[in-house]
């Protein structure tokens, strides 16, 4: 895919981590490479980040362990960074906890209330910022009591970006919190997505309500904005009677929150009859390593495709395992092998004034698909010069072509721009044939090139000319004139046509004539 981007048109993040200074852990680490806003890049690049530090600028306490890498494709209009943890013994209060200050470069429409930033902890806080500072809204979806309760490997928290509809619901970012605990089969899965709608939605899974965590005291989800706090009990427990109206389990369930005409928010709909659910994070690519470079992670990407790329780092204390945060992505282009061969066309027999058709068969000898840009450039700009209908003297056309050539004819002061994107899968050829009509004779040229779009690649290739004669336009007969007429000529000719009426007038009126009576 190409990298063309309208970051400006999508809610894109960027986040800086704060943290509780504790030692012991290691430090967030950064991406050398790939480089951020790098293109060209190897389907298999070679991975590397910065060295490993401690937080709290301790030393000596930790020992690098591993890098794990993981990469997804930057169109997904996500930004991802994880929890720190430690290993199986180590809960929630004993983790360093970590802010995440998220810039929304665009702002974000929220309930009328203009904001501009979001932060997140990593122990299920997020709060909504306006432009002035002020907190448009706050929603806690903190799991209590679990004293093995931890963040997830790699998905805690998580910070999705999610223009589309799902479940007729257009969510425009959401929040996700996951935990592991011994006491609880599988994940455990908190969401707060904020809708398009002005509303806050909360989801939870496990599908089991009886769980101990749905039946935890001390845990709190809760919402807060522009009025008065809506609180489901104060806690999971009390959710599950709030969402389901009893103990009957559902597949999942969750609450959307919508401000009426005070500012007050109440509950609008339970996901028990599944209309609402989670939404799930992207697939990974991922890799390993036993040192912060990894020079052949053996991955096979895409070409010509954005993707976003984050490290962490494992570190041990001993027996115990210690990780740091998910780093910020860097966001790159992998490159594109495609080569394109563009004979010039035959030119002879141009005669002025007189269309002329000019093929160029267009070969691909690279390994890679591509998307070819054909173009010629006319020295003239036509429509100063154009004698008769524009696609009668100029148009292009190609069987290969993506869209309708003629749809991309740019003219400026001296210059006319015919172009043709065609797909031309490696080893294939295609004709794209160009209709021009010159006027001028004498020596005349015209320059034509073919370049790669899937990478940008049109600004830096350069012309070729193609130099030919154009020959005088062909002579035609002029039509044989009608004799003039003289006067004598023209009376004769209107005094019979006058007679000529007169006569059917005659007739016509003989025929109409009503008979009249006759006294006897």
């Amino acid at each position: 895919m190409s990298r063309k981007i309208n970051w400006s048109a999508a809610l894109i993040f960027i986040s800086s981590p704060v943290f509780a200074v504790s030692p012991y852990f290691p430090e967030t680490p950064t991406i050398d490479s790939p480089a951020d806003g790098a293109i060209d890049v190897p389907l298999n690049p070679e991975l590397s980040g910065s060295p490993m530090l401690e937080k709290g600028g301790s030393s000596a306490n930790l020992v690098f362990d591993s890098a794990e890498w993981r990469l997804t494709d930057a169109n997904e209009r996500f930004v991802i960074t994880g929890g720190t943890r430690g290993d199986e013994t180590t809960n929630l209060d004993s983790i360093p906890e970590s802010t995440y200050i998220y810039d929304i470069p665009n702002g974000f429409n929220f309930n009328g209330v203009y904001t501009t930033r979001l932060e997140v902890t990593n122990t299920g806080v997020v709060q909504l910022f306006s432009a002035d500072d002020s907190v448009a809204a706050t929603v806690e979806m903190i799991p209590g009591a679990l004293s093995d309760l931890r963040p997830s490997d790699d998905k805690a928290p998580i910070l999705i970006v999610a223009p589309e509809a799902a479940n007729d619901l257009t969510v425009a970012l959401a929040v996700q919190w996951t935990y592991l605990s011994d006491a609880v089969a599988g994940d455990i899965v908190l969401q707060a997505a904020f809708t398009s709608e002005n509303g806050v939605g909360l989801f939870t899974i496990p599908s089991d309500l009886s769980e101990p965590l749905f039946n935890s005291t001390d845990s709190t989800i809760s919402i807060d904005w522009n009025g008065p706090a809506y609180v489901a009990g104060d806690s999971l427990a009390g959710w599950k009677t709030t969402l389901t109206g009893g103990d009957s389990p559902a597949s999942n369930f969750g609450l959307i929150f919508n401000p009426d005409n005070e500012g007050n928010i109440s509950p609008t709909g339970s996901g028990q009859n599944g209309s609402l659910g989670l939404y799930e994070w992207p697939e990974y690519i991922s890799a390993t390593g036993s040192d912060v470079t990894l020079p052949d992670p053996g991955l096979t990407l895409e070409p010509a495709t954005d993707y976003a790329v984050q490290v962490r780092y494992t570190a041990l204390e001993g027996a115990s395992e210690r990780k740091s945060d998910w780093s910020e992505p860097n966001y790159f282009t992998t490159g594109l092998d495609t080569s394109y061969s563009f004979p010039a066309p035959a030119t002879a027999d141009i005669q002025a004034s007189v269309a002329k058709t000019f093929e160029f068969e267009v070969s691909n000898n690279g390994s890679d698909d591509g998307q070819a840009l054909v173009e010629i450039r006319l020295p003239f700009n036509a429509f100063e010069v154009l004698e008769g209908r524009f696609s009668e003297h100029y148009n292009a056309t190609s069987d290969a072509a993506i869209k309708n050539c003629d749809d991309t004819t740019d003219f400026d002061a001296g210059n006319t721009y015919l172009h043709c994107e065609i797909t031309l899968e490696a080893g294939a050829t295609a004709t794209v044939a160009f209709l021009a009509t010159f006027y001028d004779e004498g020596a005349n040229a015209f320059e034509y090139r073919v370049c790669e779009t899937l990478l940008d690649r049109c600004d830096d290739a350069s012309y070729e000319t193609a130099s030919f004669s154009v020959a005088a336009a062909p002579e035609t007969s002029a039509p044989e004139e009608e004799p003039e007429e003289t006067d004598e000529d023209s009376g004769s000719s209107s005094g019979g046509g006058s007679m000529f009426w007169l006569t059917i007038l005659g007739v016509t009126l003989f025929r109409r004539q009503k008979p009249t009576s006759r006294i006897l």
